[in-house]
């Protein structure tokens, strides 16, 4: 009996120096071995039992790449877990009656679903598992008609994704789960006008950046995120918390003295409940885990607390066509909504008929250059056109057709980049772009060519245009009067 309890012994002491020799290993990155900040990537470590002890902070992020011709993809996930290869699994949404999620605004952008501190042990996990219900896909027909299956067959509602290599969870410092869900998932029958969804995803996960600064959307940068504040701040705070229907939990945001702020709001002190607020944040070290480096006030501030932030894809704008006119009227399709009431239902139709307050035009930049530009970057009632991302702001939800506010968003276009030229400086690079033919883009401009600016600061670390090649762009949707064409100004390229 000594002998098997030394055995025993031995091998306890083995394996803990072998974790300690993981956990503590320096170099390397996602994918591959090594460790980076709390996340050791390789085969080694114990699983863990998903129970006691320091729980590490858990940023799970969405993207989508459905297909072009999508308007509005929305489905219920009903859970996202993480398995131990102890055969533990532990939830990383938190929310018993599930969320449903929009996720074609999400293309090429990952976005927040949650921010999961209570769960996430120690330990080894080796694939993520996603489970799904109750599917609407809005899409473009060949016509260029909007149609929508509001029942949409789902084959095969929880899907497995094996994380590539496992990974050692090994201290509290925050980790980054990226979940995309591919365009192969979607298969449109135009005939019939339905849809069928067969989920299939690519998962990651990453350490987020140590620099705050060096952050991207793939390491624990928020780019944007809309949402309501959950409870007016106590005098002398800096942070608050907001709450939004793409949320499983509200979020807690943290300042500090290098946040600004913009639009409605001047500080933490100027926030009340049911305000309405965009976020961008970095991830961080100890409690709260986002820390705000812009907070713009949408509709905030005392008496602003019946509002709402929806965003959509402009379908229609009246008067149409190339002439430069005011718009009298524009509808667009829903595809995420922050409100302080019932907002309008994801994939609806909203139109815009009233700009008597009048309206304020804004340029959602986050971080797009718009400097040097051959065409006049105009975002106005004479140059909002079909294609285009927006966000319309409201004072009070329960009045869609007359908006406080319209930002122009980032959005992402599928095509080929066809010719090359030099820019006006150096960097710069015009770009001869084709959508697909079936893309809603063409769909819906009959326009079926556009050019793409790559700005000297536009991220190409996951993509470099080259002629004749495939490639996403994303960045702002402009309408150029002069020349009667569309401009996208990118911030990033990607495969």
């Amino acid at each position: 009996m000594h002998s098997v309890n030394l055995a025993t012994w031995l091998r306890a002491l083995f394996t803990t120096a072998l974790i300690i020799l993981i956990t503590g290993c320096a170099g390397g990155g996602f994918p591959g071995s090594g460790c980076v900040g709390s996340v050791c990537i390789g085969g080694g470590g114990g699983g863990g039992g998903g129970g006691g002890g320091a729980k590490t902070p858990t940023l799970v992020n969405l993207a989508d790449a459905a297909p072009d011709r999508v308007l509005a993809l929305s489905f219920k996930i009903t859970d996202v877990t993480m398995h131990q290869t102890s055969g533990a699994n532990v939830s990383v949404l938190n929310n018993a009656a599930g969320l449903t999620l929009e996720l074609t605004h999400r293309q090429a952008l990952f976005i927040p679903i949650n921010l999961s501190t209570t769960t996430v042990a120690a330990g080894t996990y080796d694939s993520v598992t996603i489970t799904i219900s109750t599917a609407v896909v809005t899409f473009v027909d060949d016509l260029g008609a909007v149609q929508q299956d509001a029942a949409a067959s789902i084959v095969g509602p929880s899907t497995t994704i094996p994380l590539g290599s496992s990974f050692v969870v090994s201290t509290t410092a925050p980790i980054v789960l990226n979940l995309q869900f591919l365009p192969s998932s979607v298969a449109i029958n135009t005939g019939t006008n339905t849809a069928t969804i067969t989920p299939a995803y690519t998962a990651k996960v990453v350490a987020a950046a140590t620099t705050p600064a060096s952050q991207t959307e793939a390491n624990g940068l928020v780019r944007q995120i809309s949402g309501v504040v959950v409870a007016t701040p106590a005098s002398g705070v800096t942070t608050f918390q907001i709450s939004s229907s793409q949320l499983a939990n509200p979020l807690t945001i943290n300042t500090n003295g290098s946040t600004t702020f913009t639009g409605d709001a001047s500080g933490v002190p100027s926030l009340i409940t049911s305000n309405i607020v965009q976020v961008q944040a970095q991830t961080t070290n100890g409690t709260p885990n986002l820390l705000a480096t812009k907070v713009d006030g949408e509709n905030a501030g005392v008496g602003l607390t019946t509002g709402g932030d929806v965003q959509g894809i402009v379908t229609a704008v009246v008067p149409a066509g190339a002439t430069v006119a005011a718009a009298t009227s524009i509808a667009y399709r829903v595809q995420d909504a922050a409100a302080t009431g019932a907002p309008p239902a994801l994939g609806s139709n909203v139109n815009l008929t009233d700009f008597s307050l009048p309206t304020v035009f804004i340029i959602d930049t986050q971080d797009v250059d718009l400097s040097n530009l051959s065409f006049t970057a105009n975002w106005d009632i004479s140059h909002v056109r079909p294609a285009q991302d927006i966000a319309a702001i409201y004072s009070a939800i329960s009045t869609t057709t007359t908006p406080k506010k319209l930002k122009l968003k980032l959005q992402t276009l599928a095509g080929t980049a066809g010719a090359i030229s030099g820019g006006s400086v150096a960097g710069q690079s015009i770009i001869f772009f084709t959508p697909p033919a079936d893309s809603l883009f063409v769909l819906l401009t009959g326009q079926t060519t556009l050019t793409v600016v790559r700005q000297p600061s536009s991220d190409v670390t996951a993509a470099i245009p080259t002629p004749g090649n495939p490639i996403h762009a994303r960045g702002l949707l402009f309408w150029d009067g002069a020349s009667n064409t569309y401009f996208l100004v990118a911030d990033q390229f990607t495969p």
